[in-house]
């Protein structure tokens, strides 16, 4: 077996025992709410920037009148 899998192998074994432990399970708590928050923010940037861009769109057509 080469290192790398050998060094591969011990840092898989070590993750799983910190996730495992109750600082581990905190620590992707937290992981998860930032990663919802993150996304929650994302769908709102985006809904806004598509509403932007229909008033834009709708101004544009106005002005064509």
């Amino acid at each position: 077996m080469g290192i790398k899998f050998i060094v591969g192998l011990a840092l898989g074994a070590a993750a799983y025992h910190f996730l495992n432990t109750e600082d581990g399970k905190v620590f992707v708590s937290k992981v998860r709410k930032s990663a919802s928050d993150t996304g929650g923010n994302l769908a709102s940037m985006a809904e806004d920037l598509l509403q932007k861009g229909k008033a834009l769109v709708g101004d544009i057509k106005s002005g064509m009148n």
